[in-house]
Order: structure tokens, then sequence, then C-alpha cells
């Protein structure tokens, strides 16, 4: 798992369910460092963001204690790619560190746009965004229907503005909201999806649906 990653799962407070319910997680090993770095730079500007960073850390190394969490450090010398330049040298260093894993979660478009990563031996690592992390931690009863749909608005406030809406994910949040006989009564969560929506028709980008949930929830404890 990336930092990425776990900075976003802190943001909608399930990085400690997370980290407890998959059988094993692989952080890289310069993880503390860097995080430390981000906390000093922002400690006098978002004294609130800097509790958050030492929070973060003080969760991992309690999982780090029970043995779900440990780090990786091996090199693996070359990774087969077309690529050259600068990205292709961010995906070698980061396979050296996944190259052994089942799975890698990052939250960066670049490589959520791909598949898998492929390392030296051709061994093929899926890649998964946090959007497939909620999903398994729903299937596997982790979190609830409520939950799950909460963290995904949780997710578009705090600017993932690229997250697909999902019907049974609309239907959810109108089934509460009002009406006052003359017009429809709109919560904030749909106010949030609305601003999404327009943003996207707006945009260029190209949205995609994550689909590791299946291969995720195989790498739970039975």
């Amino acid at each position: 798992m990336d930092i990425s990653s776990l900075m976003v799962l802190a943001h909608i407070f399930l990085l400690r369910e997370t980290l407890s319910t998959f059988e094993h997680t692989v952080l890289p090993p310069d993880f503390e460092s860097q995080l430390k770095k981000q906390r000093d730079r922002v400690r006098e500007t978002h004294p609130i963001l800097a509790r958050e960073i030492d929070e973060i850390i003080s969760t991992v190394k309690t999982c780090i204690e029970s043995g779900r969490v440990s780090f990786r450090g091996r090199t693996v010398p070359n990774v087969n790619s077309q690529e050259t330049g600068s990205h292709c040298k961010s995906e070698t260093k980061l396979v050296e560190w996944v190259s052994e894993c089942d799975i890698v979660c990052i939250d960066d478009p670049e490589y959520n746009s791909q598949d898998a990563l492929i390392d030296s031996n051709n061994r093929s690592v899926p890649v998964a965004c946090t959007i497939d992390i909620l999903r398994a931690l729903r299937d596997l009863g982790t979190i609830t229907k409520h939950d799950y749909w909460l963290a995904r608005h949780k997710l578009r406030q705090g600017g993932f503005t690229v997250i697909t809406l999902e019907p049974d994910e609309l239907h959810y949040w109108l089934k509460d909201s009002l009406c006052d006989g003359e017009g429809f009564i709109g919560s904030r969560t749909l106010y949030v999806m609305a601003r999404v929506l327009l943003s996207l028709a707006n945009s260029e980008l190209s949205v995609t649906q994550p689909h590791m949930s299946l291969t995720i929830v195989n790498l739970t404890q039975e």
C-alpha cells in the first residue's frame, strides 16, 4: 500500500479497519520518514492535518506490533516496460517494494490507469485504489452499506471528483430526501454529487470503474 492510500483511508476514518481486515499489508520502507516530513511542513499552517499524520503513524505502528503490517525493501533490478523517462523510473521504484505482493493499492491516476505492474520475473501485480478497498470492506461486512456510501461521499468532498455515481448510491441518498409538495429538497450529500457530475460533464477526464474487489476479497484472512 502506497502512502497516498494511507492518507486517503485515514481521511475517511477507515485506515484501522483496513489494516485489521486484510491478512497482511506491506508498506514502503520509508513510509514513516515521508509522513514525518509532511507533518513538519504543515505543523504551523495546518495543525489538524499534522495531528492526523501523527495518528496515521501511531495506527501503523500498532498494526506492525500485531504482525498485520510490515515493510519491504528488496530491490527488483529490472522492470519489463516499453516506457522510458521519469514515469518508468517511478514505476521501477514502486515495483521494488511490491514485487512480493498480491495487489498494490495506490491512489495515483498514472498507476490507476493500468491493470497491473510487471516485475522482472514477468509476474503481474494487479493495481487497486481506495474505491476497490471500500468495496472489499463492504463485501466482507467490515463496514455497513451506510458506511460505504458515506465514505464515497467523504472522498468526493475531499476532491475525488472522478468517482462514478452508482445507481444504488443515488437511490440510497434519495430515499431520505424530502419533498415539500412544490419541489424536491435535496440534502448536502446530493448537492455534492450534483456538483461532481457537473464538473465531470464539463471536463475531458476519462472516468473508469475500478474492478479489483473480488481479487481483494480473496486476500483477506479466512
